[in-house]
């Protein structure tokens, strides 16, 4: 009985651990902007799109979002800033968060008219943009 309890314990903790809710999206090129305060609040200061390969993970059912660039980069999200449509026409979904160093900012993902998606990690002094498709 002893044995068959403890084989039923473990397969619903495996059971559990396996249903954890993850959005995996690949990024193929980022840009970087550093903001000033002549291009804080408009398109300007974009750096060009350079390729890369790295893969963002959004764990949902524990509030992180993780990029998986040469170095790794973990927010932890304490709020959800809601979903709204911009200017362009595209649909945004951001979420307020909190890095590794404890410092705040907001990611963006944005899905455009056509279809193609974003991926913007905003600061109060550099930005990031990530052009992903969904894995």
């Amino acid at each position: 009985m002893k044995k068959f309890l403890i084989t039923l314990l473990l397969t619903v903790v495996c059971v559990f651990a396996t249903n954890a809710e993850s959005l995996w999206f690949r990024a193929y090129n980022y840009a970087i902007k550093y903001k000033t305060e002549y291009n804080r609040n408009n398109s300007a200061g974009w750096s060009s799109f350079e390729k890369c390969n790295v893969n963002i993970e959004f764990k949902i059912d524990e509030d992180v979002i993780i990029i998986y660039s040469n170095k790794t980069q973990i927010y932890a999200i304490y709020e959800n800033a809601g979903t709204y449509n911009d200017s362009d026409g595209g649909k945004q979904q951001g979420y307020y968060v909190v890095d590794q160093d404890y410092d705040k900012g907001m990611i963006r993902l944005r899905i455009a008219r056509d279809g193609t998606s974003q991926l913007y990690v905003d600061f109060n002094d550099v930005g990031w943009v990530y052009n992903v498709i969904r894995k």
